[in-house]
């Protein structure tokens, strides 16, 4: 078994100096990069990095590659080499220099995919990154047979592009200078000749003079580059958007005069508590209000920092989304945990995010701000700002077992106004899956499989369930369809009072 280190990662902003010899700054290099990849892929669950295990074996090296996993809170990364063994645990990780997680990728454009041999990738890892899209596209590299890929966009990889032509500049080192002026080379060689099959398969064109095939093989082999739309796919798609449409539906920006997607909450007044997910939030936060102090276990936290037992009961005893397990947690043959119960743990996700409790001495209690929106004329700021929380501040990747694909999320304010145009009469939820995601969320989804279609799964639980649960979507049940979807949904009239587009 191997070693189990414990960092908080704090102690490496005292700079290099104070970290002693050598061996110290390789150590730091190490756990640094560690949380630059689960960072930069969002690792809320367990998942397989390209970085190499440091550790040697009998004068070889370890040939494993390390899995991540982060969490909030507490704030701690853990790793581990399912080869070797070692593991341990960062403290603090979030806002260090090393936290790409508030990085942004770039603005939407072809997506790519690209694979490198180990010693490329280490050579993409030493240099001084410039552009934060493309420092972002390296470390949420992922192993793929003995090989390292590299998913991202266009964009991410010109980026890249640019920072190892800085760096071959600034570099002093011959062969090393000669490796990443190579390397940037091929790729803006390959970059710049995409051609188009019939199929719509993006493959790279013809190398330029002077680029021979040993030479691309030292730089590290380009084997394949990610299918993109074909044009009259991506047409249908974008529902007739002008990429500057989609471009201002995307932004984070609803309530400006001149937004394309305005949101009119007070329009909806005490209708708003109503509203599925509304109603069992309002009953979920007067629980914190009426919070015992003291010794009783009422509110209290678990080591996890979840709702404890006693808060859990409770809760499943008062909230109307509980129902069909109230009978089970009433029977009292096992005890419930917050875990337990999905929709219990988002909807603690969803107010302690927006601010409406926090965790404080191990009990969780009701902010001011909590206080606040518990006023009936508030209703409409508080279904507000649960739709902001829930799109814009959670990680959506992390409330199921679906593959991670942040871009659905992203793309809500296209996803609504495609259902503005569909689903004003009854339509079948299979059929939403692709008028519903943007071109590099499906994209994205390719990348994760070629054989399973996660399209409909993607739609019905981050965009179709939390519609409904927000009061903008009704569902019927429909056994007769040949589809496995097997309900329809369509617009309330609440849609059309809460939103405005201005395309």
């Amino acid at each position: 078994m191997g070693k189990r280190w414990s960092t908080d990662i704090r102690h490496f902003l005292q700079g290099e100096a104070a970290l002693g010899p050598e061996s110290e700054l390789h150590l730091r290099l190490y756990l640094t990069e560690i949380v630059k990849a689960a960072t930069a892929l969002n690792a809320r669950q367990s998942r397989a990095t390209a970085l190499r295990c440091r550790r040697h074996r009998q004068r070889s090296r370890c040939p494993g590659r390390l899995e991540v996993r982060l969490q909030d809170l507490p704030a701690e990364i853990q790793w581990l080499c399912p080869s070797c063994g070692e593991s341990g645990v960062i403290l603090n990780w979030p806002r260090s220099p090393w936290d790409l997680s508030r990085k942004r990728r770039s603005s939407a454009s072809a997506p790519v995919s690209v694979t490198l041999e180990d010693k490329c990738f280490r050579d993409l890892r030493s240099i001084d990154f410039i552009d934060p899209s493309s420092e972002l596209l390296v470390y949420s590299a992922r192993p793929e047979e003995g090989t390292v890929r590299l998913s991202g966009e266009t964009a991410q990889f010109k980026g890249l592009i640019a920072d190892l032509e800085a760096a071959a500049e600034r570099e002093r080192m011959e062969t090393r200078r000669d490796r990443l002026g190579r390397l940037s080379e091929i790729l803006r060689a390959h970059l710049d000749n995409l051609t188009a099959n019939s199929s719509g398969l993006i493959r790279p064109g013809p190398l330029p003079r002077g680029l021979t095939a040993q030479a691309s093989s030292n730089g590290g082999a380009v084997v394949e580059w990610a299918p993109l739309l074909a044009e009259e796919e991506e047409e249908e798609a974008w529902a007739g958007l002008s990429v500057q449409q989609l471009d201002r539906l995307q932004k984070n920006d609803w309530e400006s005069p001149g937004a394309a997607l305005r949101f009119h909450p007070h329009q909806l007044g005490l209708q708003a508590q109503h509203v599925p997910l509304m109603r069992n939030l309002l009953l979920f936060l007067q629980y914190f209000e009426r919070s015992d102090s003291g010794r009783s276990t009422r509110g209290r936290s678990t080591r996890a920092s979840n709702l404890n037992r006693k808060t859990v009961s409770d809760l499943l005893a008062a909230l109307p989304l509980a129902e069909e397990v109230r009978p089970e947690a009433e029977s009292g043959k096992r005890p419930w945990n917050e875990a337990d119960f999905a929709p219990l743990h988002l909807l603690r996700l969803l107010a302690q995010k927006a601010g409406l409790i926090s965790l404080a001495k191990g009990r969780f209690v009701l902010t001011a701000k909590g206080l606040e929106m518990l006023d009936p004329s508030a209703s409409g700021d508080l279904y507000m700002l649960a739709f902001r929380t829930y799109y814009r501040q959670l990680d959506l990747d992390s409330l199921d077992r679906l593959p991670d694909c942040p871009e659905v999320a992203e793309g809500i304010g296209y996803a609504l106004y495609s259902l503005g145009i569909s689903a004003r009469t009854w339509i079948e939820t299979g059929e939403l899956a692709h008028l519903l995601l943007l071109p590099e969320a499906l994209a994205r989804l390719s990348l994760h499989s070629r054989d399973l279609d996660y399209g409909p799964y993607l739609v019905e639980a981050r965009i179709l369930s939390p519609l409904q649960d927000f009061g903008l979507l009704e569902r019927r049940d429909c056994p007769a369809l040949s589809t496995s979807s097997a309900s329809e949904v369509r617009l309330t009239e609440l849609f059309d009072r809460l939103l405005e587009f201005n395309i």
